[in-house]
């Protein structure tokens, strides 16, 4: 289009990189994110869930844990206020996964009456803005900024592990392979 329009100044050919010939890669090895919980993270305990910048992190994913007694065989979950995606786990098994837009959106847990259910909620930091009006504003802050409601009330109690996964020298991948639906391939 340049050419047509401005013959008169120089074209050059674009230039092009190379690229690295595709390639199978093998699975080294797996491991499980809960079962290393205790290698990539100290865990913070507090009342209600922390937001990342109270735990002082900036960046990666923290991950929100605490026991449920369900009331009935089926009971609503819903986070409140979290940025910006989080994954849920009821005994390290998958339920759902929810983005910016969903959550806080009902979900249904099922699990046995008066039975000690273990919730895991893995957050992501997607990513923040570095310019313009919303540099400052409130959705910048990452984390479950309110709480999370098991039927109509905030559940309290929780342990949070802030991941950075900057240092990942101390994952142990003995043995853990098959204990539950999280794992991290390398």
């Amino acid at each position: 289009m340049m050419a047509t329009y401005y013959p008169e100044y120089p074209q050059q050919e674009p230039l092009i990189k190379e690229c690295l010939p595709e390639q199978t890669l093998q699975l080294a090895a797996k491991t499980s994110l809960f079962g290393n919980m205790d290698n990539l993270a100290q865990v913070e305990t507090s009342l209600y869930p922390e937001k990342m910048e109270e735990l002082g992190q900036t960046t990666g994913y923290l991950l929100y844990e605490t026991d449920l007694e369900l009331d009935a065989a089926e009971e609503k979950l819903r986070v409140i206020d979290g940025r910006d995606r989080v994954q849920i786990y009821l005994d390290d098994r998958h339920v759902a996964t929810q983005y910016q837009t969903e959550i806080g959106e009902d979900l249904f847990i099922k699990g046995k009456k008066k039975a000690v259910t273990n919730l895991k909620i893995l957050l992501e930091n997607m990513g923040r803005v570095n310019y313009g009006h919303k540099l400052l504003a409130d959705s910048q802050h990452k984390g479950i900024r309110t709480g999370v409601c098991v039927d109509l009330h905030f559940h309290l109690h929780w342990k949070q592990y802030p991941l950075d996964l900057q240092d990942l020298s101390q994952l142990d991948f003995k043995g853990m392979a098959g204990r539950c639906s999280s794992l991290l391939p390398i």
